[in-house]
């Protein structure tokens, strides 16, 4: 016969069996209490021995490591937005209520390199997500703080100058197509004053004007043929000096063009350790041959 039903042993009441545990050593299989009076029994157990509860627990806990590990794991998961939430809470709460503790800890973790690599990934993906309010945060320091700002950079002239230096190259191509860009809405909108003033710069700086003339036709006809690298009018300049500004191939003081050792079309660099001074003709003749006239003897005429 199956027994469908029992009496609680702690409340006198008659339950169904699915309301009692299962015991190996009694009669019927079952617990003598019900499952809620059980619960109210074992409390007051542990309650009334702490100590024994805590050694019981710790025996527990030591025992069945990975098991409390995968049930927490399964737990966080299913329930992942509600327990981030209570986790948020109870640290704040702990917060508010230790904030010298909160603090010490807090200082501790974030001189471990664990704490400095999380920190600027946070920096870093807070710039990403805030870029727009950040740079208007800036701005307005900027403006707020503008006598401030001059009293530094004139106490401190070399350090801001060799930051806006290391900042300026770190930044190059972006800030020549800003300038570019610049030059152009300033020359659509003003070309009379944008034409008076360039004419009156190249009267003044007539050498100026001519290496510049030089690099940057190079520059821009490479560049428009897809072309890697640049060089700057500087060091072609001292390229033009260390050669005392003769063709290395004639060998005569003539006005002289950037040559590419290794030409464009054959793969070669827009850098200035793939140039070599050449006269007009002589750049010509070598046409789009790989000819170093700085390594060689140049060729009898």
């Amino acid at each position: 016969m199956n027994i469908i039903t029992k009496i609680c042993s702690a409340c006198g009441e008659i339950k169904p069996i699915d309301q009692f545990r299962k015991r190996k050593d009694s009669k019927d299989g079952l617990r003598g209490e019900c499952i809620p009076c059980s619960h109210i029994v074992l409390n007051e157990r542990r309650h009334r021995n702490p100590e024994q509860r805590r050694a019981g627990d710790k025996r527990y806990q030591e025992k069945n490591k990975n098991k409390i590990a995968e049930k927490r794991k399964d737990k966080y998961q299913k329930n992942i937005d509600a327990e981030r939430e209570r986790s948020r809470i109870k640290s704040a709460l702990y917060r508010q209520k230790y904030p010298e503790k909160t603090k010490i800890s807090h200082d501790k973790y974030r001189s471990t390199l664990k704490g400095i690599v999380k920190d600027l990934i946070y920096a870093k993906k807070y710039r990403n997500t805030h870029k727009k309010e950040i740079q208007e945060k800036r701005r307005k320091y900027n403006i707020e703080n503008r006598d401030k700002r001059l009293l530094y950079k004139i106490k401190n002239k070399e350090h801001a100058a060799e930051k806006n230096r290391e900042w300026y190259l770190k930044n190059i191509d972006a800030v020549r197509e800003k300038n570019r860009e610049r030059s152009k809405q300033y020359h659509a909108k003003h070309p009379e004053k944008s034409y008076a003033s360039h004419k009156k710069w190249v009267e003044n700086n007539p050498e100026r004007a001519r290496f510049l003339r030089i690099v940057g036709s190079k520059n821009y006809r490479n560049r428009k043929r897809g072309a890697n690298g640049r060089f700057t009018s500087g060091e072609w300049k001292e390229l033009c000096e260390k050669y005392s500004h003769t063709c290395l191939c004639c060998k005569q003081a003539r006005k002289l063009e950037a040559d590419h050792v290794v030409p464009i079309s054959k793969g070669g660099m827009n850098t200035i350790d793939n140039i070599q001074p050449l006269c007009r003709s002589c750049n010509a003749r070598k046409n789009n041959k790989t000819i170093d006239y700085r390594l060689t003897e140049p060729p009898s005429q």
